[in-house]
């Protein structure tokens, strides 16, 4: 009997003991899971893709200074202004000398098919060239010689990226898109790709706007934030970024990257600027005060000879950009 009551009080003073550390247990497993939901949250956070060591970094002053105090309604600043981001050139232009150039408009990827057009007379008259390219809208233009042209772009049938090529002036042309093979181009519809001669790659930036190409290693971009990078290893490397605000139009000329810039407090029309090959500081060279009012869609050069359209207008140098006619 003794045995049994000894053995009853025992039970008694387990259960008890068992309800005073059933808290304690839940709350010591609520804290593991606690602990162990931030350790994850940590690991995925650190290694988000294309967060690299810098942008993880917290700074000093951030992680030091109070919170700020939330403003009551009438406090609220209004938002500030977006920046105007540059878009894709509607037109594009390729000089030969300084009479002879070329200029097609994107248009966009329809039954039509995209218009070259040729002026042998410094852009005073334009002869247009019906020939069906076998493209409908274009994003590159480049001529090699007076005879010799190329125009990247969709194809009319599927919208396809392709390359038609004359050797006439444009009175024929060859077309197919195994010909964009080894060749620069940047498709709008997909910003952030540029086609290079080894292949595509990521461009330097979310937004291509536009591509100025000096062969196959040297090629440059004006993103859509007017952010400009270089390369001069066919695309493996890039320099910058070097803010071009007010630039509305690239090309390359003679050694060095060109572009126009409007805004300029130095220059009533069109402000013209160089960067050198492996350089990311600009210097302004001229201006072509005849372009008060209109905006530059495209600038191309040969040597010293550049060009600016802006709509129909074109104005020309012959001495890299420091003085214009008209």
């Amino acid at each position: 009997m003794k045995s049994s009551k000894s053995s009853k009080a025992m039970d008694k003073r387990r259960k008890r003991g068992s309800r005073t550390w059933r808290p304690l247990i839940v709350v010591g497993l609520v804290l593991f899971v606690v602990v162990d939901v931030a350790l994850v949250g940590y690991a995925l956070g650190a290694f988000t893709p294309g967060v690299g060591d810098e942008s993880t970094t917290p700074d000093a002053s951030s992680t030091s200074a109070a919170p700020a105090a939330v403003p009551s309604a009438s406090e609220t600043p209004a938002p500030s202004t977006p920046l105007e981001l540059l878009a894709a050139p509607e037109k594009y232009l390729a000089v030969v000398d300084d009479t002879t150039a070329y200029r097609a408009s994107a248009a966009t990827c329809t039954a039509t098919a995209a218009t070259l057009e040729k002026t042998t007379d410094g852009g005073a008259s334009w002869e247009a060239e019906p020939v069906f390219t076998g493209l409908s809208s274009v994003f590159r233009l480049e001529a090699v010689t007076g005879a010799n042209v190329y125009l990247a772009g969709l194809d009319s049938d599927a919208c396809e990226p392709s390359l038609a090529v004359t050797f006439t002036s444009g009175e024929d042309f060859v077309q197919g898109a195994e010909r964009l093979n080894g060749t620069w181009y940047s498709d709008p519809a997909v910003p952030a790709i540029i086609n290079t001669p080894t292949g595509p790659i990521a461009a330097p930036c979310d937004v291509v706007a536009q591509l100025a190409v000096a062969g196959a290693s040297n090629a440059a971009v004006l993103c859509n934030d007017r952010n400009f990078h270089q390369t001069t290893d066919g695309g493996r490397t890039w320099s910058g970024p070097t803010s071009l605000s007010g630039a509305t139009a690239l090309g390359e000329t003679g050694g060095a990257y060109v572009f126009a810039t409007s805004g300029s407090t130095t220059c009533t029309g069109s402000e013209i600027s160089r960067i050198e090959f492996g350089s990311t500081t600009a210097v302004a060279v001229g201006c072509a005060s005849s372009l008060v009012d209109a905006t530059v869609d495209a600038i191309s050069g040969a040597g010293q000879d550049v060009w600016l359209l802006a709509d129909d207008q074109v104005v020309t140098s012959a001495d890299g950009g420091a003085t214009w006619t008209p």
